[in-house]
């Protein structure tokens, strides 16, 4: 068990790195788009946070300071160019993320396992 959630974190962080690689204009524009609209009483995240819990126990707890997330996007280019010639901002996207404060990105829940990744 242990191995397969570690496979399973690890394949959703090269998942969503590259999903956002290959997210188009459009897609993009969209996630955009639902994220405005910060309510004054929010406060942005500071945690980037994935758990993985088995019969309801947790096994696995990750805890990631957003300002270190910010540290390395600023090794990326400003833009990646993806399918079709469309770019994509991470660093924009992760932007988004933090102003928008607390917030589930995605819950899995499969059978008695669940993993969970938030910002707070």
């Amino acid at each position: 068990m242990r191995k397969s959630t570690f496979i399973l974190i690890l394949c959703f962080m090269i998942t969503v790195t590259f999903s956002l690689q290959a997210t188009g204009n459009n897609d993009y524009r969209v996630l955009k788009n639902a994220m405005k609209g910060k309510s004054a009483t929010q406060k942005t995240a500071t945690w980037l946070r994935i758990s993985v819990t088995e019969a309801g126990k947790e096994k696995v707890m990750i805890k990631v300071p957003v300002r270190l997330l910010e540290l390395f996007s600023d090794c990326l280019d400003e833009e990646i160019t993806v399918k079709d010639g469309k770019k994509v901002d991470l660093k924009e996207i992760l932007d988004v993320l933090v102003k928008n404060g607390p917030q589930t990105i995605v819950e899995i829940n499969d059978d008695d396992e669940v993993v969970k990744i938030w910002v707070e």
